[in-house]
């Protein structure tokens, strides 16, 4: 009976080891997941570096995803000089259409003479944090913006 106990008892250890092991996911690894399109219909600014802005920089880098399936790359000035000499406040880099597939962007860029496609996968969407990583396995890190 005692052996009987010990293997019973040994198999549980087994059984939780396993599950501990199994679950003890790395953060690191993406995981699949959908994302609905509502979630990401705003203004994103493109960040330097998770959560922080470049302040030092004269423009910033805005993707704009709208309900209804369009987007805008642009340019917004930020730095009075520039807008005091003339310049736009925005200055468009591109536009299309855009949809999502389970936990990745796909932008249908519509250029003059030429349409380019490029896939973002999401590494993470909070309320006001957008980080992808392009074909390169290059990480983008966006703050959402009111306006």
């Amino acid at each position: 009976m005692k052996n009987g106990k010990l293997n019973y008892i040994f198999y549980w250890i087994l059984l939780l080891l396993n599950l501990v092991v199994s679950c003890g996911l790395d953060v690191n690894k993406p995981t699949d997941f959908s994302i609905s399109k509502s979630r990401l219909s705003k203004k994103w600014v493109l960040a330097n570096e998770r959560g922080k802005v470049d302040k030092g920089a004269a423009t910033h880098v805005v993707l704009s995803l709208e309900k209804t399936g369009y987007f805008l790359v642009y340019d917004t000035i930020i730095d009075s000089r520039f807008v005091a000499a003339g310049i736009r406040k925005i200055q468009p880099i591109s536009k299309g259409q855009w949809r999502v597939d389970k936990n990745k962007i796909i932008l249908n860029h519509l250029l003059p003479n030429i349409s380019h496609k490029e896939i973002f996968k999401i590494e993470l969407l909070e309320r006001d944090i957008l980080i992808t990583e392009d074909s390169v396995k290059i990480k983008h890190t966006y703050i959402h913006i009111n306006n």
